[in-house]
């Protein structure tokens, strides 16, 4: 492996914790006049930037297969160069020197992590014969993007840029795992995080520097009303790179429109199954570079494949669960093996399915709906925090090479809790409310004790979170403005606004950083 270029924004083992974020073109965009950016560039900040389904009973599904849509919809990127595998476009890393794959035509090839999605500046470059590749210096906390492209007999351009997030951690953060798991949406590729939601229409609030605005929101409610009802998390179903977002106007079909820096395409029609709910986006399962959906039924859940390298063999088994209660569905990689593992959860049983390129196998975990899946011991690998009702208490499962522990974590646990991120940056997680708080919240802000340790401090939030009949609840952690600090959104106050909460070096802001009531807040 040669180095063939490192510009920039490299930092010391372990100086990530609390400083400023690297350096990067303002606002994170490439210069005026560069292809595949949307706005102007406003401020500084932030490092990067910063086939059918069968419906018989039983819930058996084959791939989406082609999807109902005309010649012009989103279609995957060209197959004559290399295809990205991961980290997947919109996945958080767990190291400052991730680990990329790919596959496709032959090597040698050139891989680049840029600043900017036209990749005006370039931080670090390597060479390569091989397929992989881990990046040779540290990335400071932000976020990037890389490409490949193939230099050996049969050349191609470079790939469309993928982007990542490079989280702040603490000082000594040395995870064993070098992988990543879902995390942000991105739908224009600006580098800014964004959040979708569902008014009259389903639309995606574009992050910017001030976080949140009805004035920047694909497509404008033709009503001019203003969405409420969250549509995250999604995924990049096509690998161009950009998020597309998926949402369900009729049963029996998933609708997906795919994002770019222009705007949404036309939507393409996937045939579910006989699921009807909302599609959720769980990052990719197959480990084929296609972000992968599940649409949940009153009995079952399917996967959703609206494009595959290949169409999977043999038929792949829907997702089955117990009494079907309050279901929940969570995604993480509990091996690191950079596949997203999934779990699908009701009121009495917890269903384990590592992701595996030949489909879905379930393993049965104790637990409930009610549960996350975060990194509590800091070692890369995803976790799972469950709630066990009849103590009040956390039941807790690590992950490791082998995958999620088949016996509960002896590790402390906190108090539960209804959302997890990390709002004042400080590497530590932080958790907020417990198993509700209509009338609103407290931030447990963790540190170097560990995750069950007592808080190192409190602060109120007046935001109202609760749970009604499922989970996740009516809140969303997302980095809006990208600043590296986690921040909050939920909808409300009443049923008309939505309101963002700011993480900053002194935590989750107590009130509304701002409150959107209409198309022109």
């Amino acid at each position: 492996m040669k180095l063939w270029g490192a510009l920039g924004v490299v930092v010391a083992a372990g100086g990530c914790q609390g400083g400023p974020l690297g350096a990067r073109l303002p606002g994170g965009q490439a210069p005026a006049g560069a292809t595949g950016q949307s706005t102007p560039a406003t401020d500084g900040g932030v490092g990067g930037r910063t086939g059918a389904a069968d419906a018989a009973a039983g819930g058996v599904v084959a791939d989406a297969g082609s999807p109902i849509a005309p010649e012009s919809a989103c279609t995957p990127p060209s197959s004559s160069g290399p295809r990205l595998l991961s980290p997947q476009s919109g996945s958080v890393v767990t190291s400052t020197r991730p680990v990329f794959r790919w596959t496709g035509v032959a090597g040698p090839y050139l891989f680049r992590v840029c600043a900017d999605r036209a990749c005006q500046t370039m931080i670090q470059g390597t060479s390569t014969a091989d397929s992989q590749v881990t990046l040779p210096l540290e990335l400071a906390p932000g976020y990037w993007f890389w490409q490949v492209k193939a230099a050996g007999p049969s050349p191609s351009g470079w790939t469309s840029a993928w982007e990542f997030r490079v989280r702040r951690r603490f000082p000594g953060y040395a995870p064993a795992a070098n992988t990543s798991v879902g995390g942000f949406s991105d739908y224009n590729g600006d580098g800014y995080p964004d959040l979708a939601a569902w008014g009259t229409a389903p639309m995606a609030y574009l992050g910017g520097p001030d976080g949140i605005s009805a004035g920047r929101v694909w497509p404008p409610d033709p009503n001019g009303g203003l969405a409420t009802g969250l549509l995250e998390p999604q995924v990049d179903v096509n690998g161009d790179g950009f998020t597309d977002l998926s949402f369900s106007s009729g049963e029996h079909v998933a609708n997906v429109q795919c994002g770019g820096s222009d705007g949404f395409d036309s939507v393409v029609d996937v045939p579910s199954g006989g699921a009807y709910s909302s599609p959720i986006g769980v990052g990719d399962f197959f480990g084929d570079g296609f972000g992968d959906l599940i649409m949940q039924s009153r009995y079952s859940a399917a996967f959703i494949r609206v494009f595959a390298a290949a169409a999977p063999s043999p038929t792949l088994a829907g997702l089955g669960c117990g009494n079907c209660q309050i279901q929940q569905v969570a995604t993480g990689d509990f091996d690191g093996d950079g596949r997203t593992d999934l779990i699908f959860a009701d009121a009495t049983e917890v269903s384990l399915y590592m992701g595996n390129p030949n489909g879905p196998a379930a393993a049965a975990v104790r637990g409930a709906s009610g549960l996350a899946v975060v990194d509590f011991n800091y070692d890369g690998y995803s976790d799972l925090v469950s709630p066990d009702w009849t103590t009040q208490t956390l039941l807790a499962y690590e992950g490791g090479p082998a995958g999620l522990s088949p016996t509960p974590s002896t590790a402390a646990q906190p108090t539960p809790f209804l959302v997890v991120g990390d709002f004042d940056g400080d590497g530590y997680w932080d958790t907020i409310g417990q198993t509700s708080c209509p009338n609103g919240c407290t931030v447990s802000y963790g540190g170097p004790g560990g995750w069950g340790a007592p808080p190192t401090r409190t602060t109120p939030v007046d935001a109202s979170i609760v749970v009604y009949g499922g989970y996740p609840p009516a809140a969303r952690v997302v980095d809006l403005n990208a600043d590296g600090y986690d921040d909050l959104v939920v909808p409300g106050p009443g049923s008309s606004a939505l309101s963002w909460y700011a993480g900053s070096p002194g935590g989750l802001a107590s009130t509304p950083t701002k409150v959107l009531t209409s198309p022109s807040d």
